[in-house]
């Protein structure tokens, strides 16, 4: 017996298996492109875990013959949930929606590691609508393209619909383009597009999450922008992490910092199709004790965070943050 992860709401065995050998890959006509290219990657799964051949066809429901492997949508599961019902003759996965049917594709292939499925019935959907992973990809080794698809593909098989990747410097913005840098360095607008595409694929939405207010070590350490640091003439004291993990406040209190922060929200926003972005915003350990000393911390604060939400905003997306410091 398969063990599925993440666990499913119901799976009752029945009499009897389906033999992949010898069967068809069908979804119902008029599908989201999505899954019809999941149905296909699905199709090609089988072909070589069971070293056969199958073809893939859209189908009406009235169409389905015996040896079928079919994906179609039941509006009366819920949004997000599917139903899988493996007998001797066929295979029906069944989605609330789009997302459903990706997902009960997912969990058809944990259940395929020879020629033959247990006849069962399975039903899921999931406890939570929000089912996030946040990659810090500043502090350490940047992953390629390649290593960040990867990750996403897990992500996928276990019904995670959400990624942010964590950015301070380690995007192609303008600010650093100085000539000190590789391409090693930082993701690119081509590189940030096709992760996008390849997460909506897969129902994942791609959610930019950007520093912009504490955790601005590399941006206030270049000579140009040393006199928007909080901390005013700062010294490394210890270790070049320690300093990175817990110093470097913008001073909010500066018209420049707004405009500095601007211009990297705008060179990043506009890659990510998601209606929501992170403006992180949390551990400014060191406001008020060096440009802003003596001033209420709390109106400083709350300020310039009321600035960038409604700039976000401006541009038509849903602004998240952390809220340790708020």
């Amino acid at each position: 017996m398969q063990k599925l992860f993440p666990k499913v709401k119901k799976q009752c065995f029945k009499n009897g298996f389906f033999d992949l050998s010898d069967c068809r890959v069908a979804t119902q006509t008029g599908m989201d492109y999505r899954v019809v290219k999941a149905t296909v990657e699905l199709k090609n799964f089988i072909c070589k875990t069971t070293n056969s051949s199958h073809t893939y066809k859209q189908l009406r429901s009235g169409e389905i013959a015996h040896k079928t492997i079919y994906i179609g949508i039941d509006l009366s599961l819920p949004n997000e949930g599917y139903k899988i019902d493996v007998t001797a003759e066929n295979i029906m996965i069944s989605g609330g929606d789009s997302a459903g049917c990706f997902y009960g594709i997912e969990t058809l292939k944990q259940l395929i590691d020879n020629k033959r499925i247990a006849a069962q019935e399975i039903e899921d959907f999931p406890s939570m609508c929000h089912r996030g992973f946040y990659q810090d990809v500043t502090r350490g080794r940047i992953p390629t393209l390649q290593n960040l698809k990867e990750l996403v593909d897990v992500l996928a098989s276990l019904k995670y619909n959400s990624l942010e990747l964590y950015i301070e410097h380690t995007y192609d913005f303008e600010e650093f383009r100085d000539g000190k840098r590789t391409s090693e360095d930082y993701l690119t607008a081509e590189e940030i597009l096709e992760l996008d595409q390849y997460c909506y694929d897969r129902f994942i939405d791609f959610i930019p999450s950007l520093s912009t207010f504490g955790h601005l070590y590399e941006l206030l350490s270049k000579e140009e922008y040393k006199h928007l640091c909080e901390l005013e003439n700062f010294e490394h004291e210890s270790h070049f992490w320690c300093e990175r993990l817990t110093h470097h406040t913008i001073d909010p209190s500066n018209d420049e910092s707004f405009k500095l922060i601007c211009s990297l929200i705008d060179q990043y926003l506009p890659l990510f199709r998601s209606e929501y972005f992170n403006i992180c915003c949390d551990e400014t350990f060191d406001l008020g004790k060096g440009r802003n000393q003596g001033k209420e911390v709390g109106e400083l604060y709350i300020g310039f965070v009321t600035k960038i939400i409604e700039h976000v905003k401006n541009s038509g997306k849903k602004v998240m943050m952390w809220a340790d410091i708020a």
